[in-house]
């Protein structure tokens, strides 16, 4: 290439200057807004299981280079380490948008206010410069080897040897990143762009609903300060009705009624009387159930026509789980095995009872430790499983009162999970815990819900449900691929992605 030596200089100038600014402008911005940097790496399909290292690695070998690269002397080896860098960006760019199962949040520096294709674009454009460069700087490179043995080889070979090097490693962690956090994945959550998008919103009258059934493209709200109001709302959130439960007997002292509808028929039900009332909502009028099978509990879930599951008190005031039916030959079943006992049987066993019915199986999900368990409908225990979090011990200080033969909590406990959901072959969990490299103004301004995959026990992605008007979220629903939320007065919808929505909602119009 014939240009005149002192152009050569300002052409090799200019290109060592666009990337001493380029690495220095990237470097400090990942050291600015490090926890933002390292926590946008977390998402990475190819690097979350290399965040802690990686995040320290990046800037300073960027760092590291600009000087080089200002240094005459070491100029060369500047450059060649620069396309290096180049070379490697560029090619883990390339795997996001062709491997990778989804295309996580960016990584800091210039990369916040471009796509991904546009800096892959912008990627190659500098690598072209470092070329050119690297071809006016030196057209052969020589290795030397215990001060004696020398290598001499062009350049072009040169870089092809880095390319394929920076791209074996690149597929390596992607891998066994994978690999790592599949298996055993070291409290890294992930949230992949759009899988969840907010659609529509409607204010309630209170803050006092919750969601007590679906079916047939209606959602129903019950509501703890009237009990017997119902809220009808299409799925779309366009249209609302409003009805009223009329009892055959008023004259039982509720204390903590359910309501769970299932069109046809609804139930209105109070395990501390114990008493369960049943009704077709064509008229909502409900009789009461005349059954000694029904128990004492504290949770019931409605697996089928006139079935249910329980959470109940023995007496060793310790919570069992059971089933019981409300049907003329009905049976109750307890099983005392189910749950697993660490500190006393009761607060440490406390937490969420769910019937998943497109998989027919119920769900309990611990309060207080990382735990949760399937079982079918006759309370066989089918698999164990762990959310992502590390807590596997209920951190719980139980004081008896031996005087008052008592047992309470010596000290707030330590909550895993708030609140949780499940249908269609997923649980979504209301985690109380941030993970690693999370970002905390989040935590504060929305609730982080982790989404399982119940049948094949593994973690699937987390998704942000925002905060509205400063008010966290009460209660979640998932029907098709729509996740409803209630954030104290406001009904939100939500469409997930089909993956993390899962199997198609069974539609029951009677058993």
């Amino acid at each position: 290439m014939n240009i005149k030596p002192q152009i050569r200089i300002i052409i090799i100038e200019i290109i060592c200057l666009l990337y001493v600014l380029l690495f220095v402008y990237a470097a400090v911005s990942k050291i600015s807004e490090f926890q933002n940097f390292r926590a946008q790496l977390g998402q990475s399909p190819l690097l979350s299981a290399y965040t802690g290292i990686i995040s320290i690695a990046v800037p300073l070998i960027e760092i590291i280079t600009a000087f080089l690269l200002v240094i005459p002397k070491v100029r060369e080896f500047g450059m060649l380490a620069a396309v290096s860098l180049m070379i490697l960006f560029t090619a883990y760019i390339v795997i996001i948008l062709n491997l990778s199962s989804y295309v996580p949040c960016s990584c800091g520096g210039i990369l916040d206010n471009m796509g991904w294709t546009e800096h892959l674009v912008f990627n190659i454009a500098f690598l072209l410069l470092g070329f050119w460069a690297l071809i006016l700087l030196k057209n052969s490179w020589r290795f030397v080897l215990f001060k004696s043995y020398r290598i001499n080889c062009n350049l072009s070979a040169v870089l092809m040897i880095i390319t394929i090097l920076n791209v074996t490693c690149l597929l390596f962690l992607y891998y066994s990143s994978e690999y790592r956090m599949e298996k055993n994945n070291p409290f890294i959550r992930r949230f992949i762009q759009g899988s969840a998008v907010r659609m529509q919103e409607i204010l309630l009258p209170n803050n006092m609903y919750y969601f007590a059934g679906k079916s047939n493209g209606k959602i129903y709200l019950a509501n703890t300060a009237a009990p017997l109001y119902i809220t009808e709302v299409d799925t779309a959130l366009k249209s609302k009705k409003r009805y009223k439960i009329i009892l055959s007997s008023y004259e039982y002292n509720f204390k903590s009624v359910q309501v769970h509808i299932n069109p046809p028929f609804f139930y209105l039900m109070d395990g501390t009387v114990p008493i369960v009332f049943k009704g077709n909502i064509s008229d909502w009028k409900a009789v009461k159930i005349e059954s000694a099978q029904i128990p004492y509990f504290s949770r019931a879930e409605l697996i089928k026509e006139d079935n249910f599951i329980f959470r109940g008190i023995d007496k060793n005031n310790q919570y069992t789980l059971g089933s019981f039916s409300i049907q003329k030959n009905g049976k109750k079943q307890i099983s005392r095995d189910l749950l697993k006992k660490q500190i006393d049987g009761f607060f440490d066993c406390d937490g969420m009872l769910h019937y998943d019915r497109e998989k027919d199986v119920l769900l309990y999900l611990y309060y207080y430790r990382n735990q949760f368990f399937t079982a079918d409908s006759k309370l066989i225990l089918l698999h164990e499983s762990h959310t992502i979090d590390t807590t596997s011990q209920a951190k719980l200080k139980v004081v008896h009162l031996k005087e008052r033969g008592e047992r309470k909590l010596g000290a707030p406990p330590y909550i895993v999970n708030i609140m949780s959901s499940a249908a269609q072959g997923r649980l979504y969990v209301n985690s109380a815990i941030i993970g690693r490299f999370e970002d905390k103004k989040m935590w504060k301004n929305a609730s982080i819900i982790d989404i399982y995959d119940t049948s094949e026990k593994r973690y699937l992605s987390s998704i942000y449900i925002y905060d509205q008007m400063k008010i966290k979220l009460d209660d979640m629903m998932l029907y098709g691929t729509d996740l409803f939320v209630l954030l104290g007065p406001n009904l939100q919808r939500y469409k997930l992605s089909k993956k993390l929505a899962g199997d198609k909602p069974i539609e029951i119009t009677g058993q």
